[in-house]
């Protein structure tokens, strides 16, 4: 799970709970943008969004990084993440503008980035079975979580 906010500082004891949460059932916790935030709150590790080229290097932390296409391949190696969300994979309701990567080219990016790797953006329950066998490492989305819980948008 990404916990991502603006107002992080004033919202620190629910996070803190949604961390213990994220415990119990053996969820990988990562705050955006803040190492200092993460530290503090033991979350497992910090997700450096686009706009971050540098961070602070911490072994006990999971790092990882959005990539949107080849020009983050720099980013990702400043950064050392070791596990880079590609997106969007599919088409999405959250950010219809951005075009879909498509599954033909996640084989090439995940050769090319030599990291592991998740997919989000667009998958859902009625096309999740297209990423089998791809080598992926996971995946991440609220499309399909809202497909799972039948929650409309």
């Amino acid at each position: 799970m990404i916990f991502r906010s603006k107002k992080i500082k004033k919202e620190y004891h629910n996070v803190k709970e949604l961390l213990k949460l994220c415990k119990k059932k053996n969820f990988t916790f990562l705050v955006s943008s803040s190492y200092v935030i993460a530290k503090s709150l033991g979350a497992d590790g910090v997700h450096y969004p686009s706009t971050f080229r540098n961070c602070i290097q911490d072994k006990k932390l999971l790092i990882t990084c959005s990539y949107h296409g080849y020009h983050d391949v720099k980013r990702i190696k400043q950064l050392h993440a070791k596990m880079v969300f590609i997106s969007p994979i599919f088409l999405t309701n959250s950010n219809i503008n951005k075009k879909e990567r498509g599954i033909i080219k996640i084989s090439f990016l995940a050769n090319y980035i030599k990291t592991q790797y998740s997919v989000l953006g667009g998958v859902r329950e009625s096309n999740i079975k297209l990423l089998r066998n791809r080598g992926i490492n996971s995946i991440s989305g609220l499309d399909f979580i809202f497909d799972i819980i039948k929650y409309k948008c």
